[in-house]
């Protein structure tokens, strides 16, 4: 049987970002090669998207598209096809567990989880947030740094992915509504709440934020800054408490604190080049 990848070079220093872009726009896990692991360039890294069956011109256009907005669209994208299976799994040497902070560790379902407070088992899948990209990363440890300190309450994933944020809140005894407009998503989701126990706390539903007709403590939204714009009104009517944004960049900053209006930045966090924000009300 033949598999199918569409790949490209980038300088490394937009590789996570631009992975991340492309996962958003497809839906898809996206493989970041950097230099250490691929011996290439030391100021190159590779992109690597996988697929089972032949990816058509649309495809390589979203992701051009995606690209867009650090100035990547023209960038020269490959497609190959190979009969060796052993490359799909390669990327799992590169998916190592990692603490995110002393009591929190998040990994892959093949690695033992350690003796900590949280440790999440995430199973990639068409979701984004593993937990290896910097914007999850520092989401999370907003996220558990605040819910740590609440008594517990309930909390509202918008566009929850792969459930690694839900999780998260669970394990620290909060109850979690995780939505999502993407089915495949949800899909990964649930899978990832059961292989973490917590499906008890977690309840998922297939949607955006205007379906929820009722206010929480806790709002999360780690989904990329476009939408978060697009969708201020409905992200904001859900929350009478903490807003936590992620998904921006630096350049994306005017724009959510026009969007949010009448709330500001109480926490404001960066990791790598994204940027992580917790709102509260005016």
């Amino acid at each position: 049987m033949s598999w199918w990848k569409i790949r490209f070079h980038c300088d490394f220093e937009l590789s996570d970002t631009a992975a991340w872009f492309i996962a958003e726009a497809l839906d898809h896990p996206v493989e970041v090669r950097d230099p250490m692991t691929m011996s290439a360039s030391h100021h190159q890294a590779e992109i690597v998207i996988a697929f089972d069956q032949q990816p058509d011109d649309a495809i390589a256009q979203t992701i051009r598209d995606a690209l867009d907005p650090i100035g990547l669209a023209h960038v020269d994208v490959e497609t190959t096809s190979s009969q060796d299976e052993s490359w799909r799994d390669g990327w799992k040497a590169f998916f190592k567990g990692q603490h995110l902070t002393p009591d929190l560790w998040v990994g892959p379902p093949w690695e033992k989880k350690p003796d900590v407070e949280a440790a999440i088992h995430i199973e990639p899948g068409q979701a984004f947030g593993t937990g290896t990209h910097e914007t999850t990363q520092g989401c999370l440890i907003t996220l558990w740094q605040l819910l740590r300190e609440k008594a517990p309450c309930e909390v509202l994933d918008v566009g929850c992915g792969s459930a690694v944020l839900s999780i998260a809140a669970a394990l620290l005894g909060h109850r979690v509504d995780a939505i999502d407009i993407d089915n495949e998503a949800l899909g990964n989701a649930r899978d990832n709440i059961a292989l973490n126990d917590v499906g008890q706390v977690i309840s998922v539903r297939h949607g955006g934020a205007a379906i929820c007709n009722r206010t929480y403590p806790v709002v999360v939204a780690n989904i990329l800054a476009p939408i978060l714009v697009a969708e201020a009104a409905a992200i904001s009517a859900c929350c009478d408490g903490d807003l936590i944004l992620s998904g921006l960049l630096e350049q994306h900053l005017d724009a959510i604190c026009a969007a949010y209006k009448g709330w500001h930045i109480v926490e404001h966090r960066t990791r790598g080049e994204w940027q992580i924000l917790r709102l509260q009300r005016v």
